[in-house]
């Protein structure tokens, strides 16, 4: 390809500025595009033997989701209070039984005004007594927890055929729409 670094760092600030990857702070490198992390995190899935990072669980299920295909997951941090390790599988398309919790400290609204924050305040949970102490311990105030199978139905219906060719990233109205549809409602979830 005949193209300069300059025209390739635009292209990088477009695409960010519409939200389908996210730059490393200060910089024009890729760190995020979505499910996917170009940096090492704590969330893993191994699909085929091969390892991918994510940025938090939801991206964990997002990589199976995008390449259609069963993974095993794990976060060797595990849950936000204890350590415990996570580990999850996706096999024929559902996800093993579990009865963690992921929390999401930041509003909807506010996802995208500090992406690295965001990411990593969403965090899994072996159960609420250890999601209490986190959020006592830090004196914050609860955000939004789902059970980790919704959190699996948010990922499966959030990165369905973003491979396809034509794929557009949905508008405000429609991802508004989206989160209702899995009963994601209220202030927490109000894009406006």
């Amino acid at each position: 390809f005949k193209i300069s670094i300059a025209a390739v760092e635009e292209i990088f600030v477009r695409l960010a500025v519409a939200h389908h990857i996210a730059l490393a702070p200060g910089s024009h490198l890729i760190w995020m595009a979505h499910p996917f992390s170009a940096l090492p995190t704590n969330f893993i899935a191994v699909v085929e033997g091969k390892k991918y990072t994510g940025n938090w669980v939801w991206d964990v299920f997002g990589i199976s989701v995008i390449l259609q295909k069963d993974a095993k997951g794990y976060a060797p941090c595990g849950c936000g209070e204890c350590n415990e390790k996570l580990y999850l599988e996706i096999h024929q398309n559902q996800p093993a039984n579990s009865d963690w919790l992921v929390h999401f400290l930041v509003p909807a609204s506010q996802f995208w005004k500090n992406i690295g924050y965001t990411w990593a305040t969403i965090l899994a949970f072996s159960s609420k007594d250890h999601l209490d102490a986190w959020l006592l311990r830090r004196n914050l105030a609860e955000g939004f927890t789902m059970p980790i199978q919704t959190c699996w139905e948010l990922a499966q219906k959030w990165y369905a055929g973003r491979l396809e060719h034509g794929w557009q990233r949905p508008d405000q109205n429609k991802t508004q729409q989206f989160f209702h549809s899995l009963g994601l409602k209220g202030d927490f979830w109000n894009l406006a």
